[in-house]
């Protein structure tokens, strides 16, 4: 009988310890704002694309037509 108590008292002093040990590490942590963060980044990728796809039409135009480099490629908003 004297053994099965010290089983006993074993066993709950590590339940108790693992209820510790997992009510401290519950609680959730955020180091950054993930989805805003990640909407700017791609907002900013999508604005990047569209200058890139206007600049390389101006471009083709200025090749095909054969034009002189004087033409300034101005930034389009």
């Amino acid at each position: 009988m004297f053994k099965f108590q010290n089983q006993f008292k074993r066993i709950t002093i590590c339940l108790f310890i693992f209820l510790g040990l997992f009510l401290i590490n519950c609680y959730p942590v955020m180091a950054i704002n993930n989805l805003n963060d990640e909407n700017s980044i791609n907002n900013e990728i999508n604005k990047l694309y569209l200058e890139q796809k206007e600049l390389s039409k101006k471009l083709k135009k200025i090749h095909i037509y054969h034009l002189s480099g004087d033409i300034k490629l101005k930034k389009i908003r």
